[in-house]
């Protein structure tokens, strides 16, 4: 009865056994199959994370060469291991911009139209064109009208209507471009010339506004205090206001030229706005640089109606607050250094 009994509990406890490894490999299975699964979405984040780490630093345009060739290459490998997925994409778009190469970005593009939903693409689409719109202007503005359509007959090879209405906007500023793409040219040959700022005219008198000829809103801002300041303070001086953010690459290449143009006008004020960042990224950001003029603070992008969509954006006014000169994107030191004389010699 108990060599039974033992037999019972033997074959009892090798069965409970067997279900036991049974259980086991079935979860081990199972934890290998979810393992499987996750394993594309895995490396991709690694990978992501790891290219951004290369930009994780106040300014990505002060990343080495060495280091955004690793960050592409993780980017590049995250893209490739889920070509579905946006972000990858995005990452690319961002260091082909800060490096302006136009090339890849195209290349870039042409691969997500297999690739991405609509959605997805509309929003790289977007991304590019919000990118390189300042460059453009810039280009136009400064006389580089070379590098001007060599941005637009890219952007075209992306968005052909897009790049037309850049086109349309900007390069009318080029006299022979509206020469021979005009299509009202007797009607503008009649408008009389536009007349230069003065301020001889009442300021009462002038529509409120950032265009050049119109009068600055009297709009807020305050120091890393948190005192509050507004504008017409400096009525009676020239004043250079750029408004700013310490991410931005084009800002950051315009503070050497305002430094130097600063240095000749004595009777001029030069100021920098950062938007929507504060004090506690502002204050650091000035000691690292050695920046040389006062930054005040606003909370937002929308200052008294001037809803900023880029930046750098530069507006420079004489001293009955009106708007001599108004730039949006990098300005050229000349651009600078003559707003900055036609705004002193209207104050006096």
């Amino acid at each position: 009865m108990n060599q039974e009994n033992n037999s019972t509990k033997k074959s009892t406890t090798a069965l409970v056994v067997v279900i036991a490894v049974v259980i086991a490999i079935a979860a081990i299975a199972g934890l290998v199959a979810m393992m499987v699964k996750k394993g594309p979405e895995n490396r991709y984040q690694s990978m992501l994370n790891l290219g951004n780490s290369y930009f994780d630093v106040i300014d990505p345009a002060t990343i080495p060469s060495s280091d955004m060739e690793l960050a592409i290459e993780q980017f590049e490998a995250a893209r490739k291991t889920m070509p579905e997925r946006l972000d990858a994409y995005m990452a690319l778009a961002r260091a082909y911009s800060i490096r302006r190469n136009m090339d890849k970005l195209v290349d870039l593009y042409d691969t997500a139209e297999d690739n991405l939903s609509e959605e997805d693409l509309e929003k790289l689409e977007d991304y590019i064109f919000d990118a390189f719109e300042p460059l453009l202007r810039y280009a136009v503005n400064n006389g580089k009208e070379s590098t001007a359509f060599e941005i637009a007959d890219k952007l075209e090879e992306i968005n052909e209507d897009r790049a037309q209405e850049l086109r349309d906007e900007y390069f009318t500023a080029i006299p022979w471009y509206n020469d021979i793409y005009g299509d009202d040219q007797e009607e503008k040959e009649e408008e009389p010339e536009a007349e230069k700022p003065s301020s001889e005219e009442p300021a009462e008198d002038l529509k409120v506004g950032y265009e050049v000829g119109e009068l600055i809103p009297d709009f807020e801002f305050y120091d890393e205090n948190g005192d509050l300041h507004s504008i017409s303070e400096f009525r009676g001086k020239a004043v250079y206001i750029n408004f700013f953010t310490t991410w931005c690459t084009y800002c950051f290449y315009e503070i050497p030229d305002m430094e130097e143009v600063s240095a000749k006008y004595e009777d001029a004020v030069f100021i920098m706005i950062d938007l929507d960042e504060g004090p506690e990224l502002g204050v650091p950001y000035a000691e690292d640089y050695g920046i040389i003029f006062p930054i005040y603070y606003v909370d937002g992008w929308e200052i008294e109606g001037l809803e900023l969509e880029a930046v750098p954006l530069s507006i420079v006014i004489d001293g009955n607050g009106v708007v001599c000169g108004n730039n949006l994107g990098q300005a050229s030191q000349n651009w600078m250094d003559n707003a900055v004389n036609d705004a002193i010699e209207s104050t006096k």
